[in-house]
Formats: C-alpha cells, structure tokens, sequence
C-alpha cells in the first residue's frame, strides 16, 4: 500500500482547530495562534514529504535519478550513456594532400563532425560527431562539407558514403528500470538466452534483442538486435552481421552490429562464438474496405496503430500474425466501425530472422 502523506491544509485546519479546543475560545483571523498553527504545519509537512520520497527511492520500480543508479549497481546493470555517432567517409582532392587529426566537417544543418585521425587524400577516414546523442546519426549519401581553411589540395564537398551511426541518447529512467527489475528477477545462469537478451539491452542504442535457445551450429549463438524504432532506419541496425573485434574465429561484425558485439564481448561464455545481426523487414500489405470515408487522420491512426503492434509482436525467431489480430488491432482505432479487412485472408507467418513491417495500406 502507498504511503499516504497529509496534506498541509489538513495539517493547518487540524492544528488551528486543536489550539481552539485546548484554549477554549475562538480565534480571530489575525490571531498569531493561526499563524503558529501555520508555521507547524508547514514543517511538518515538510517531514511527510522527505518520508514519502524515502518510501519512493527504497524499492527499484519507483525509484529515479542517482537512486535509480544505486538500485542499478545492487542488480548489475549500469544507465545506458549517450554516444557520439562514429562513420568513415573518403576526404577527395589532390592525391597525398594530407588531411590532418581534427579537420572539421559540417552537415547541411550545422552539425559538425571531426576526423579522428591525420591521413591523406583518398584513403578512409574516420569521423565522430561533436555533438552526443542521436543529432550526429546521418544517412548515407548525405552532403557533407569540409572546413579547409589553410588545407592544400582537399575538397571542400564530399557525401557519406555509408551511415554515420551510433549516436545515442542517455538511458531514462523507465527504460533503466524495467533493465533492472529483469536482472533482479531473473538469475544468470551462464549464458542461457535470456542472459544473451539482458547482455545485449545493456548496451547503449540497443532496445529489443532476441537470442535462440538451439546454437545455430556448434557453439555459435546468433544474437538478434534493434535500436529505437522511431530513428531514420526504423530501428534497424546499420552495418554488416558478425562478431566482436576481438573475435578471431569468425568474421567481425561491423557499424553498430560491432558496437553491440563489443559491448557483449566480456559477458559471452569462453567457448562461445556469439554473432550479432540484424532481423531483415518484411512488408505486410493490407486492404480495408468500408473506410473510405474515413479521415486522413483516422487512417494514418489505423497505420500507426498496426506498426506498434507489428513492432511489440515480431519476433525474428518466429512469427505468425492472425487474421483475427489485425482485425482487433483495427476495431480499437475510433471511427472505424463498419470495416472489412478484405486482405490478407489468412495467417501470415514469416521465416526466422524477419520481422513484420507495415507495407501498404489501401483503403477501398
């Protein structure tokens, strides 16, 4: 049961009314007994107040902030920090120009990224944004700009050639939580799959993960991630399946495939070759008929009420989604009664390693 704490008027009306029993007599509205009565009150429902958030940070599913951290610690798991967005990209102009550590590049939209490192002209080079969090992630093909000021020989336009990925934001609290409260209620067992499922959700730009109980061959355990749905990949990772850099047995994965995979690396089973990919979409088309008059905001809340179901059902492990699950997901939309999903007419189950993905939507 929530503690329950006085409010402080009731505190002040049960005072002033205490001080009226004991003294016998009424008090005028200026009397300085109210106000003492006042100045108790305030103070103690300071007290109540400091109770109540005690009783709030003294369990891990209400605790917040540093208390949070602390409840962390005590099931071993650590806030997710944001990240800075990482990529390479390829300096062009004069051949053996050299391209020092730090030259600046700039995005269409003021975001600037440095290089990490002095190399010349045509070869990789590798960039992080100056900005942490999610700002820096960049498609690829977008037009990037390089400060050259007293630079020799380099280009000043170049475009990313690949996606700049990996920018993160900090972990919040809820997220964080829900980690902790899984640690704490289930125990590692030596790598079991959930153990797998728990080491990936640690790590920072990683939110669901899936791991299969059977190894795909041998000791190879094939370890299934995605970020935040709503980035500009819809949550799929950027970048090549594979294993962590320190892997030697197995092709290393890379983007943020080889973030997760290093960020795993210290918690699989020695044995173990564990290999990060990414699920693959597959698009679920649908016709409605009997909507056409719907609004264009009714619709898209029928669209966007379909991709959250299809985002918290999929699972690349294995998927069937009914006809009967569709037609639910719709009927809890307002304003649609009078509906029928005209396809598809049967369950829909697709391949491991796919997840279900809005594909279009036709209303007749």
């Amino acid at each position: 049961m929530a503690y329950v704490t006085p409010t402080y008027t009731s505190l002040r009306d049960k005072g002033t009314q205490q001080l009226i029993n004991d003294m016998g007599v009424q008090l005028t509205p200026i009397s300085g007994f109210r106000s003492l009565a006042k100045m108790n009150a305030k103070g103690i429902s300071y007290a109540y107040s400091y109770l109540a958030n005690i009783e709030k940070q003294s369990c891990p599913s209400t605790a917040t902030g540093a208390f949070l951290d602390g409840w962390g610690e005590v099931a071993g798991e650590t806030r997710k920090t944001p990240s800075y967005a990482t990529g390479v990209v390829t300096i062009t102009g004069t051949a053996g120009a050299s391209v020092p550590k730090g030259t600046v590049l700039v995005r269409s939209d003021g975001v600037t990224f440095t290089t990490d490192g002095a190399t010349v002209i045509g070869e990789q080079q590798a960039i992080t944004c100056t900005t942490v969090g999610v700002t820096g992630n960049t498609p690829v093909g977008t037009p990037l700009a390089v400060q050259v000021g007293s630079l020799i020989g380099v280009d000043r336009n170049i475009t990313a050639l690949s996606a700049i990925t990996g920018g993160t934001a900090a972990e919040d609290d809820d997220t964080y939580r829900d980690r902790i409260i899984k640690a704490l209620s289930n125990k590692n067992v030596g790598g079991s799959a959930s153990d797998h499922v728990n080491w990936a959700l640690a790590v920072s730009g990683v939110v669901q993960a899936w791991c299969s109980e059977m190894p795909l061959q041998g000791s190879v355990v094939v370890v299934y991630v995605m970020g935040d749905r709503s980035n500009q990949y819809s949550g799929y990772p950027q970048g090549t399946s594979g294993t962590a850099s320190n892997e030697k047995r197995w092709t290393n994965a890379t983007g943020d495939l080889l973030t997760a995979a290093n960020g795993m690396w210290s918690k699989r089973p020695a044995a173990e070759i564990m290999v990060l990919t990414s699920p693959v979409p597959q698009a679920i088309d649908l016709t409605i008929s009997g909507m056409t008059s719907a609004t264009a905001a009714t619709q898209q809340a029928v669209k966007d009420a379909l991709t959250l179901f299809f985002n918290l059902y999929g699972n690349p492990l294995g998927t069937t989604i009914t006809t009967t699950q569709l037609v639910q997901v719709i009927e809890a939309v307002s304003n649609t009664a009078g509906f029928v999903l005209e396809s598809p007419t049967s369950s829909i189950t697709l391949p491991v390693g796919y997840l279900p993905a809005l594909g279009m939507v036709s209303f007749i």
